[in-house]
């Protein structure tokens, strides 16, 4: 492993991040984990938009879909793959050079699996960690347990100059493709958005009842 980040962010900014990431120099098959199927297939089809050659694997795809995804991103007709981590259990694919968590793992075990799909056999790779305001007491533990050296992730925007020096973007990189026009935010889209960039989260984990078994329903 050659280059590991976290990065402290808004949450509105992230897709605008792993898009300029996404053309990081010598990027090749890249994995992007979510936490939720909802969150996964979100950022897929945003990517699509964004002329990404994105293929999604969640639990609410049915078999031929998920070995559909698989085999286009094995052959490179499809070199990012985005994931949760129920749907991704089993891959073991080589020459992977990226692994994007864009949601912060559970736990130091999670992390450990999701990075080790890149830099193996010796090779070279990439690790980067969207930590959000609300993420940052899991980060800690998980930062904590494996001694990472990273207890206070830097605070990242898609306009940071360290975003693109530390990873190898160029300065002219946008939020889309050359040559695809970037898609239009739906009116509810808008207005979320715009109340997140003037409504800052606290930086403190929220506390939230949920039952088991939903929990695990909707990482799958």
């Amino acid at each position: 492993m050659t280059g590991v980040q976290t990065c402290a962010l808004p949450i509105f900014d992230k897709p605008e991040m792993l898009a300029r990431i996404l053309q990081a120099e010598g990027r090749g098959p890249t994995m992007v984990f979510c936490r939720t199927k909802r969150a996964c297939k979100q950022i897929a089809d945003d990517m699509k938009e964004r002329g990404f050659k994105t293929a999604a694997i969640h639990g609410d795809l049915g078999q031929g879909a998920r070995e559909s995804a698989l085999k286009d991103f094995k052959s490179l007709k499809r070199d990012i793959l985005v994931a949760t981590d129920v749907a991704a259990r089993g891959i073991d694919i080589d020459g992977i050079t990226h692994v994007i968590n864009y949601q912060c793992p559970e736990d130091e075990k999670t992390y450990v699996h999701r990075i080790g799909r890149t830099a193996r056999a010796g090779a070279s790779g990439t690790a980067v960690t969207f930590v959000d305001w609300d993420e940052l007491t899991r980060w800690s533990h998980i930062n904590q347990s494996l001694d990472l050296g990273f207890p206070e992730p830097q605070e990242t925007y898609s306009s940071s100059d360290h975003l693109y020096s530390d990873l190898g973007i160029a300065k002219e990189a946008k939020s889309t493709v050359a040559g695809t026009k970037k898609p239009e935010k739906s009116e509810p889209s808008k207005k979320r958005e715009k109340v997140e960039k003037t409504e800052r989260p606290v930086r403190q984990k929220r506390e939230r009842t949920r039952t088991r078994g939903a929990a695990k329903k909707e990482r799958e």
